[in-house]
This record gives structure tokens, C-alpha cells and sequence, in this order.
């Protein structure tokens, strides 16, 4: 035993004392290009969720039925640096706006397509403005948290997906691309006037996305992906350009643009296998679902066991909260009321897992506050709320 440990560890030891497990430490690499490479073997900061941070149930956001800040069908969510938080909502489409307290505060805008008006809303804020985004009527719009119209600008159109502001002001709106272009999707970055500064991208997997197609009637046909088939999975970096990943494997790329790529992270995994129950129940569920807007024949005709892979994919969202921290969505393999995350700090450090007890479905409906991540989420009597998450950074060692 060596002789400079102290005689307190030395009594811990001999006692049977819990003991943490062993954190890895991340391996750095410089690839050609410049291109840095982070893999952590195991978790840098934390072993497992229960030592971790933890983000804890703080409350709902969403006022009573029939009241001004009832939530009917929220879509869209955003926190501005003041707290205050903005939902979008339909039937008819405006927006609510929340004190950081939960109290509802006023609207913004309204259903129409003049001045200040949009048809769909998709939202991001920047400092205290609000930025919406209608990709139904191909307008860009800004306002001040008052609720005051300052300006819009006409941008693309029928990409429904959430906008993001980075911190240098620049307003992503996503749009369409052809196969020819190479890319999955362009973000034509904006400044807060309206000025079109650049585009950044995503680009195309080099491997082909399996779709189940549904065709029913007269050439009417729709396509689905098919469960836990690798995806490109990416998301705006706040700081400013894309992370994007093909989920086949844990590797995330950075980049300023989409074309080309200044850091790479990860970490050591192993695939979980597909039970025969999972992808049993999984078709059972979808066709149900799918069934009441489709023709049943049809979607058993598309909807086949057999192509879904024998393993899930690594990863199948990424979201990055305000200091920089990438969080790994990981697929529900086998717990089917919780969310698991994976969290990497800035530099693409493996920090360590954790666990939500929410099913967290949609990047679409969430949202990073200072220190909290609030989400759009049902009651148990399928009332839509806000749910309030506060994000606990303690570590037990």
C-alpha cells in the first residue's frame, strides 16, 4: 500500500466505504485539416444519472381552460435572457407570452398574413426580441417582448422545423434543397434587418435513408421513416454554425458552415440489439395510429417488421443548452417513460448520462432557459402544458 496516502483514505478503505467508479479521461487527437478529435472512452465528469446532473420537475406553465393563457395546440417554444417565455399556438395561431414565474403575461401577433400577422409560428428569441418564422406564407418576422411589430422580411418556405438565433444575432431559417445539391438542409442565416448574411448546411448521409412508403388511391402516396433506422440528426450550434451526425455511429461533427468541419466528438459505444417484441409492438402501434388517416391494407402493405435494423442507432437527436453543453437524445430502447441523455461539454468531452422521467418526444417542443429546460408536454388527462425541468449541475463524487 502506498505510503503518502492519507490515513482518512486509508480508514474509508478498510471500512467498505462506497467507492465511485474510476472517470475516464478523453482522448485528444489532431486529424488532418486541423480537425479536432474528441472520443471519451467512458464518462469525464460523472459515472452514472444518479451521481450527475439531474434535470427536476419544476412546475407547468399553461393557463386553466378558458382563460387567456390556456395552451390549446402548442407547437413552438422559446425563452428570452430575461426569463420570459414564448409559446406559440394554434386554433388560432398566436403567441403567449409567460413571466419567468409562469404568470401569462400577453400575446403576441395574431392569425392573418399582414403586418405582424403569420399563419404558422415558429420561435426564437435574441436578447429580448422574438423572432417568429411562418414557413407557410414564407415570412420572417421580429418583435420586442411588449408585442411590438418591428419588422419582417419574405424567406423560404414549407420547411416545418424550429428556428434558432445564435448568439452573434444571425436568425437560421431552414429550407429546401434538391438532391443534387448534396444536402439534407440549408439554413439561410439572416441578420436581425432581414439581410441575408450566408447559408449553412447540412449535408446528405452518404448512406441511403430507408422510408416506408404508403400508397393508397389515385397516386396519393406518404412516407415515414422506418423505427430506429440511422438518420442524419443535427442541430444549429448556438455559437454559431451546425452539429450534425449520421446516427450508424457516435461520431458528431462541428462545423461553421456544413462544409467544412473544425471538430469531431464521441464517445466509445456499443449498439443495443432490437428485441422481437419492441419491433412487434412498435408496428402494431404505428399502423394503429397511421390507420385513421389511411387506409388500413395500405399501411400493413408498407409497415413490414422485417426491415427494421437489429440494432438501434447510436444517438437520434442533439440539442445544445446556453453554455454550450451538447445533449444526445438516446433511443428508447426499453424504458418507455423516461428520457436519456448523453451531455458533452463545449469541447466534445463525454460529461456523463442523464435521465428524465418524461418522455421527451420532440426538439421541436423544447427549450433552453438559463438554467432550466422547459418542454411541450401532456397532462395525464392530455392537457398540453409547458413543463418546467431545472437543470442541477451538483456532482457527487
Amino acid at each position: 500500500m502506498p505510503r503518502w496516502l492519507p490515513t482518512a483514505v486509508l480508514l474509508l478503505a478498510a471500512c467498505g466505504s462506497v467507492t465511485h467508479p474510476r472517470l475516464a479521461v478523453a482522448k485528444v487527437d489532431t486529424l488532418p485539416g486541423r480537425i479536432v478529435s474528441v472520443t471519451s472512452p467512458g464518462p469525464t465528469g460523472w459515472a452514472d444519472s444518479s451521481t450527475g446532473w439531474k434535470l427536476v420537475p419544476a412546475g407547468t406553465i399553461g393557463g386553466e381552460s378558458g382563460t387567456p393563457g390556456e395552451l390549446i395546440n402548442p407547437q413552438s417554444l422559446a425563452v428570452d435572457d430575461a426569463g420570459r417565455v414564448y409559446v406559440s399556438d394554434n386554433k388560432p395561431t398566436i403567441v403567449k407570452v409567460f413571466a419567468p414565474d409562469g404568470r401569462f403575461l400577453h400575446t403576441i401577433g395574431r392569425e392573418g398574413e399582414g403586418p405582424g400577422e403569420f399563419r404558422v409560428a415558429f420561435v426564437a428569441t435574441y436578447g429580448t426580441r422574438l423572432v417568429v418564422h411562418d414557413p407557410r406564407i414564407s415570412r420572417t418576422s421580429v418583435f420586442d417582448s411588449s408585442g411590438a411589430f418591428l419588422k419582417s422580411w419574405a424567406s423560404s418556405c414549407c420547411y416545418y422545423m424550429q428556428i434558432t438565433v445564435d448568439t452573434a444575432g444571425r436568425v437560421y431559417v431552414p429550407g429546401m434543397v434538391t438532391k443534387e445539391q448534396k444536402r439534407m438542409i440549408n439554413f439561410t442565416r439572416y441578420s436581425l434587418d432581414g439581410v441575408v448574411v450566408d447559408t449553412v448546411s447540412v449535408p446528405r448521409p452518404e448512406q441511403e435513408q430507408k422510408d416506408w412508403v404508403i400508397k393508397f388511391g389515385k397516386g396519393n402516396m406518404m412516407s415515414t421513416s422506418v423505427p430506429a433506422t440511422p438518420q442524419m440528426t443535427s442541430a444549429v450550434n448556438p455559437a454559431g454554425g451546425v452539429l450534425y451526425g449520421f446516427s450508424s455511429d457516435y461520431r458528431i461533427a462541428v462545423s461553421p458552415t456544413g462544409r467544412d468541419t473544425v471538430s469531431l466528438f464521441g464517445r466509445a459505444w456499443t449498439p443495443v440489439p432490437v428485441t422481437g417484441a419492441w419491433r412487434h409492438a412498435t408496428v402494431q402501434r404505428m399502423i394503429t395510429d397511421q390507420s385513421k388517416y389511411t387506409p388500413e391494407a395500405a399501411v400493413r402493405a408498407a409497415f413490414q417488421e422485417g426491415d427494421i435494423p437489429s440494432t438501434f442507432p447510436a444517438f437520434d437527436a442533439i440539442s445544445v443548452d446556453r453554455q454550450g453543453n451538447r445533449w444526445l437524445r438516446l433511443p428508447n430502447a426499453t424504458d418507455s417513460v423516461s428520457t436519456h441523455f448523453d451531455v458533452f461539454d463545449s469541447t466534445g468531452r463525454f460529461l456523463g448520462p442523464v435521465t428524465v422521467p418524461r418522455m421527451l418526444t420532440s426538439y421541436g417542443g423544447l427549450a433552453w432557459g438559463r438554467d432550466e429546460l422547459l418542454a411541450i408536454l401532456e397532462t395525464e388527462d392530455g392537457v398540453p402544458v409547458v413543463q418546467r425541468f431545472r437543470l442541477e449541475r451538483t456532482v457527487a463524487r
